[in-house]
């Protein structure tokens, strides 16, 4: 199928030609700078080259492009991403984006933790933030060491609308209360907890969860 170009400072957006995002390229093209702009900024990292962005008309068409499971968005290599944009889905943002800036920090087998810094810059699952679920998270599972889930087992146990919410929450608070140069260290060792922030991985975790506690309904 044909694909047609559009070139940003920091992307090549392809489309298909007179689709539904072709008709929205400039206003696409002008939401992923603000958001690789921001991530650059927050990280410290660029890349050295342009993000290729292709814009499928379905979640099939990913299918059919990468040989991967039919999904909303992906990103592949260090600079790839196949994401949905029709009348119904328009996955754009700082998701994916985050992904490929945050590789130039180190690529952490811990999947929690790849999640966590994507959707601490996406701030919210499905529109409702990040902290809200972690918070219900922690009432349920009281006492639980939420470092468990740097072990990707651990972290496919959990439905998606929990895990990526939750890591996300705690990489936010880890954040405001390490600082980002930490944050990035404990990013570089895939999650060792005590050589990023001098504690005890489960007395930074009740730290965490007494935090959450104070989520209202």
């Amino acid at each position: 199928m044909e694909w047609n170009c559009w070139e940003t400072e920091h992307y090549l957006i392809y489309c298909h030609p007179e689709s539904f995002a072709e008709e929205h390229l400039e206003e696409i093209g002008n939401w992923q700078e603000k958001c690789y702009n921001r991530i650059s900024k927050t990280l410290g990292v660029t890349l050295d080259k342009k993000i290729r962005l292709y814009l499928c008309a379905s979640r099939e068409e990913t299918e059919t492009e990468t040989g991967c499971p039919p999904c909303n968005g992906m990103c592949l290599d260090y600079d790839l991403i196949f994401a949905v944009y029709n009348q119904e889905i328009q996955c754009l943002g700082p998701h994916e984006d985050a992904h490929l800036l945050s590789f130039q920090i180190a690529v952490p087998a811990s999947l929690f933790l790849r999640e966590g810094l994507a959707m601490y810059f996406d701030e919210a699952y499905h529109g409702k933030a990040n902290r809200a679920y972690a918070a219900e998270w922690a009432r349920e599972n009281a006492g639980m060491n939420v470092f468990g889930y740097l072990d990707n087992e651990q972290f496919y146990s959990l439905p998606e609308e929990v895990s990526y919410p939750l890591a996300g929450a705690l990489t936010r608070w880890l954040i405001d209360r390490y600082g980002m140069e930490r944050y990035k260290e404990f990013f570089r060792t895939n999650g060792d907890v005590s050589a990023a922030f001098q504690q005890k991985a489960e007395d930074v975790s009740a730290a965490f969860e007494a935090e959450l506690e104070k989520e209202k309904d």
